[in-house]
């Protein structure tokens, strides 16, 4: 569905058919925010929530009987979604709109700022002098989650990619060096070859 022009939500599947097409599907690998994400950002907030809102109303209802209670509760539902959950919309976005394509020739990040707002970065793989993870707090270590860092020459904050809550990110790791190295070794790699 196309909202705004950079609110379009086919606009990862599109994305990944056109890299598919042009490089073949086992050079294209698409990542997108792990399941430790979903639950951290998204379900456990949402849960606390509806926890919290039940407790409150059940607790409205029996100080101030039932009409006053569920215009009381009514009201703080409307305030609890637009002060807490409204931060829970925005990674909800994040997680089903974030991506990052990995193709012989380029990392692409994909990044929904909010309805009005997409930011796609490209990173040539000719470019990268590394690729780092970093397992930044005990929740990632536990549940072997990372964020995976493409190092590029030239500036250090716009030649970088960074793309957080990566599952099991050795193996993507690996994965990856293994869809870049065509272009890595070989400089003449061109951008019509097809695997």
């Amino acid at each position: 569905m196309k909202i705004f022009s950079s609110f379009d939500t086919w606009f990862k599947q599109e994305r990944l058919k056109f890299y598919r097409q042009q490089y073949g599907k086992d050079n294209v690998l698409i990542l997108s925010a792990s399941r430790v994400f979903l639950w951290l950002y998204i379900i456990l907030p949402l849960l606390v929530s509806a926890i919290l809102l039940t407790a409150s109303i059940v607790s409205l209802i029996y100080f101030f009987g039932d009409y006053y209670g569920w215009i009381s509760g009514s009201i703080l539902i409307v305030v609890v979604f637009f002060s807490r959950d409204i931060h829970t919309v925005k990674k909800i976005m994040d997680y089903v709109m974030d991506f990052c394509i990995i193709t012989p020739e380029e990392i692409v990040l994909v990044q929904q700022e909010w309805i009005l707002n997409r930011t796609v970065k490209t990173l040539d793989t000719l470019k990268i002098k590394s690729i780092y993870i970093n397992k930044k707090d005990i929740v990632s270590s536990v549940f072997d989650n990372g964020t995976l860092i493409f190092m590029s020459d030239g500036d250090e904050t716009l030649g970088e990619i960074i793309f957080d809550y990566i599952a099991d990110p050795e193996k993507v790791k690996d994965r990856i060096h293994k869809i870049i190295a065509p272009a890595t070794h070989n400089p003449d790699y061109n951008h019509n070859h097809n695997s």
